[in-house]
């Protein structure tokens, strides 16, 4: 449940794992696994993703003058 919400979120703001995976302190294999399913994350991950996906919309958002 909680790899769908992470990938229905990424998709909708349009977040690659490229963009994503530097801030975050897990390697790319780890952030893939979590993805796609085949590790479960804990309620840390999650609100590692959480923060991370808001500081990078957060950014985008005033790079482009939208917030």
């Amino acid at each position: 449940m909680a790899k769908i919400i992470i990938n229905e979120v990424m998709r909708e703001k349009n977040i690659s794992v490229k963009q994503i995976l530097p801030y975050l302190p897990y390697s790319r294999a780890t952030v893939y696994r979590i993805l796609n399913g085949a590790k479960t994350p804990s309620i840390d991950d999650l609100e590692e993703f959480a923060r991370k996906i808001y500081v990078i919309i957060r950014k985008h958002l005033e790079k482009t003058g939208r917030l």
